[in-house]
């Protein structure tokens, strides 16, 4: 799944040209970025629980980034006031924050990044510091799949390296026009396909016998 960051907006800056023209540059910046839900709220509703704002800010899941124009220390303060359950996390731009050790915060602690936009000339270098803390969360550590302790490992049959046996083809036992008998193939290199019966392989054993005997 991936991660993504939401970030809230005090849509009431200070009566000055320089801070609308920054608000504005912000929302032109932020709308639309992959990974970025953005939510424009005005910080005096927040102090009602009736209102709109109220309930959007406080129904975020996991943390998100607080954007106005107090010092990180007054709007952490406002928030806890406005029932806006947080610690006040530290980035690049609020290093001061005091959220002393990891290890002691228990893990459903939501964090809130606290940007003070007085400390920022143009809605995009607010935006390139929100876009980093974003691509910090979406670090994600891996294992490598090893393989399991005893398990079989299969190894490859070996090559024999045995020759085959040569296939040795029977010799049939023929007999010539003359009456003697040969092993192999008579003269004109030429094998009989005829098969012998019993009869004629006895006769021709017989007469081999009386050959020899002679």
């Amino acid at each position: 799944m991936a991660v993504r960051l939401n970030v809230v907006m005090n849509q009431t800056p200070p009566a000055n040209a320089s801070a609308q023209r920054l608000g504005e540059e912000i929302v032109g910046e932020m709308i639309g970025r992959p990974g970025i839900d953005m939510v424009l709220v005005s910080a005096a509703s927040l102090d009602d629980p009736q209102t709109t704002d109220y309930l959007t800010v406080e129904s975020l899941s996991g943390d998100f980034v607080y954007l106005d124009w107090k010092t990180p220390a007054a709007s952490i303060e406002m928030l806890a006031r406005c029932h806006i359950q947080g610690r006040r996390a530290p980035h690049a731009n609020d290093q001061n924050a005091s959220f002393d050790a990891e290890s002691t915060v228990a893990p459903s602690t939501r964090r809130i990044y606290v940007f003070d936009l007085n400390g920022h000339s143009s809605g995009g270098t607010v935006c390139r510091a929100v876009m980093d803390l974003l691509s910090l969360r979406q670090i994600r550590t891996f294992s490598l799949g090893m393989q399991q302790p005893g398990a079989a490992t299969r190894v490859p049959a070996a090559r024999s390296s045995v020759m085959p046996a040569a296939k040795i083809e029977p010799m049939s036992i023929v007999a010539d026009t003359a009456g003697s008998t040969t092993a192999g193939p008579p003269n004109g290199g030429r094998v009989s396909s005829r098969a012998l019966t019993e009869t004629e392989i006895d006769r021709l054993v017989d007469q081999l016998n009386a050959d020899e005997l002679d």
